[in-house]
């Protein structure tokens, strides 16, 4: 007789389960580890950006004898360029000289009205920003996916249609540039008080409810440095992220830096989309959006708060 041939032992109930749990444990253990090495080649990504944002801008010093930006930081600083009639961002500024596109010509596609409130405006051909243009020099020529304009500024509309570089996150890079006038401050809500810079000029970012890939809301309490705040708590914050830790200013107000990080500071929000962001562990709040936030500044030389956030900066110039 031939032997009976056995049927094959099915998995029990007990053993499903078992091993459905032991996929959901490791799908649990992969994706967080998934998570984190996608946004650690953001981040290497962006500081690459931020590099060659860096190294254009030196040349273009080292060509010119002064810093990139066709407006001057008092006119991109000036009260006028905060609101609906302003807007203009200084990495918009910077680009118009690292990257072209500024015009004489019209027609359609050619913005007619970019630049600083208050200031006079210019044409320019966004399609030769990058380094397209026959007649300049292109000191900086990113990928075109880097340039995005963004609807969410808070601006006149031909800003609102003018690029801004944003990082692997897909999100603005702020651009601060220094006054290279003798300031009388280090940071000021505007040009009316001589600074070596002015929250005026990103003003357009930091005051919009939605702005990049994750339509963030930094004027409502998301940023530290959003128009939610004061502006005597943003210009505290402005010294925390611009002033060198190196030198901490030698009085009774160690939160006044005595020199900036780079005559030109770029800022990426980093992972959490905002800039200084109201939860990052460098941040102590309490209350309202309104209240005054208590920073960790210059308590000592050499202690750098941006530690503690997830922004990531980039200095060209000093």
């Amino acid at each position: 007789m031939k032997p009976a041939h056995r049927r094959p032992r099915a998995f029990s109930l007990v053993e499903l389960l078992v091993v459905i749990a032991i996929i959901g444990i490791v799908i649990a253990i992969l994706i967080p580890a998934l998570r984190g090495a996608r946004i650690q080649a953001r981040k290497v990504s962006t500081q690459s950006t931020l590099r060659d944002l860096s190294n254009a801008c030196n040349q273009f010093t080292n060509d010119h004898h002064r810093n990139p930006g066709h407006f001057s930081p008092a006119q991109m600083g000036a009260a006028a360029n905060v609101g609906a009639n302003g807007g203009f961002t200084g990495m918009q500024n910077l680009l118009l000289d690292i990257s072209g596109g500024v015009t004489k010509a019209s027609g359609p596609g050619i913005l007619t009205d970019v630049g600083p409130g208050g200031a006079t405006a210019l044409s320019v051909d966004v399609t030769k920003i990058g380094g397209s243009g026959p007649s300049s020099k292109a000191y900086f020529t990113p990928d075109k996916s880097l340039l995005v304009a963004d609807s969410g500024l808070v601006g006149k509309a031909d800003n609102k249609l003018m690029p801004q570089v944003v990082d692997a996150f897909g999100n603005p890079i702020l651009a601060w540039v220094a006054d290279e006038r003798p300031a009388a401050a280090f940071a000021a809500e505007n040009s009316g008080t001589l600074a070596k810079f002015y929250w005026a000029s990103n003003a357009g970012v930091l005051q919009a409810t939605a702005i990049g890939r994750d339509q963030r809301d930094h004027n409502n309490g998301g940023s530290m440095l959003g128009g939610g705040y004061s502006a005597a708590d943003r210009v505290t914050t402005m010294a925390a992220l611009l002033g060198n830790p190196v030198f901490p200013k030698a009085n009774l107000n160690p939160q006044v830096p005595e020199r900036a990080r780079g005559d030109i500071v770029f800022q990426s929000p980093g992972a959490d989309g905002f800039f200084m962001g109201r939860f990052d562990r460098g941040t102590k709040t309490s209350g309202t959006p309104a209240a005054s936030p208590t920073m960790i500044m210059y308590n000592g030389a050499g202690v750098d708060v941006l530690t503690n956030f997830d922004d990531i900066t980039q200095a060209a110039g000093l």
